[in-house]
């Protein structure tokens, strides 16, 4: 980074500011405009998780969903870090029966729900950490079911060189307007190939899934069931008392986001065909949420201030401080 990303969030405690976050955004609309922008858009990130809605385009592209019967619960987990609440993993365990696999064939690694009540329900009936529970499942049960459909082998899904990957990017690189073939990439926390994009073409790719109108059918119709997806189940897309379900449920399906490691946020707008690409530098996930909600109600799409002024609270649950 050549110069300093301005202050997108800060934290509050008594009469002090705490402690600042810098980061970047781009808004991009379907016409490939760019609508807004703060820092440096055109640096390299990794979209971590936050690329899912995308990555998950593949599914329905490919024809597995209809190959399937995948219902749009399963396309929504698809797009989701979920809680692994009882309801996640038993869809989950539901999509990898009608693969006609078990869960050995994922690659992510097997460990306890995020969920704290799910995980010490598990731990107390005497259960074993499993890769059905991991936040990730639902994209390699998606990247699982198009190797299904289209006669690949399933070893080694995740891998950068293997032909899903390989489609995955072309689709990827059609709606972003960009080559991604030759971008950096490294290894997500869930053993995924991750791939590197500067918050404008995040931003641009965003915005086609918003409103696909200029991709071809096959495309619209993907991005079409990916937006309804999330629009109608934002609980498979995150889970209780998260920031992606949230948002979504506030604003009846009009704002649909999805949170990504290190700082990374994905928004889409329908209503107005538009893509949101955020990154904080320092990757503070909470500082990352305040910033989207910010950019949000700077646009007049959010107001609540239970995502733009949330508290900081203490042991005893006294508020101490707030985000702004």
């Amino acid at each position: 980074m050549q110069t300093a990303n301005p202050i997108l969030a800060e934290a509050i405690r008594g009469s002090l500011v705490e402690s600042f976050y810098r980061g970047a955004y781009a808004i991009v609309n379907f016409e490939g405009h760019l609508v807004d922008a703060a820092g440096d858009i055109d640096r390299l990130i990794y979209g971590r998780s936050s690329l899912k809605p995308l990555q998950s385009l593949a599914i329905v592209a490919s024809g597995a969903t209809r190959r399937y019967g995948l219902s749009l619960q399963k396309l929504a987990l698809s797009c989701a870090s979920h809680n692994g609440e009882a309801n996640h993993i038993y869809l989950a365990k539901k999509w990898l029966e009608c693969l006609g696999w078990d869960e050995g064939v994922l690659e992510c690694g097997p460990i306890w729900p995020a969920h704290s009540e799910t995980a010490y329900s598990y731990i107390k009936n005497n259960h074993q950490p499993s890769r059905l529970y991991h936040m990730c499942s639902g994209k390699h049960l998606g990247f699982l079911s198009v190797a299904a459909h289209q006669g690949i082998t399933a070893t080694g899904y995740t891998d950068w060189h293997h032909p899903v990957q390989i489609y995955n990017r072309d689709l990827l690189s059609e709606v972003c307007d960009i080559d991604l073939h030759q971008a950096p990439h490294g290894i997500d926390g869930c053993q995924a190939s991750v791939i590197a994009l500067s918050l404008r073409s995040f931003a641009k790719g965003l915005a086609q899934l918003a409103a696909p109108q200029r991709l071809n059918m096959s495309l619209q119709t993907a991005c079409q069931e990916v937006v309804a997806a999330m629009s109608q189940y934002p609980h498979f897309v995150a889970g209780t008392e998260r920031f992606c379900t949230d948002i979504a449920l506030q604003s009846q399906g009009q704002i649909l986001a999805k949170m990504g490691a290190e700082g990374v946020f994905s928004a889409i707008i329908p209503s107005r065909g538009w893509g949101i690409a955020l990154k904080i530098d320092d990757g503070h996930m909470k500082a990352a949420e305040v910033a989207l909600a910010k950019v949000l109600n700077q646009h007049a799409l959010l107001y609540d201030k239970k995502f733009l002024n949330p508290a900081i609270t203490n042991s005893n649950q006294q508020q101490v401080g707030w985000w702004q």
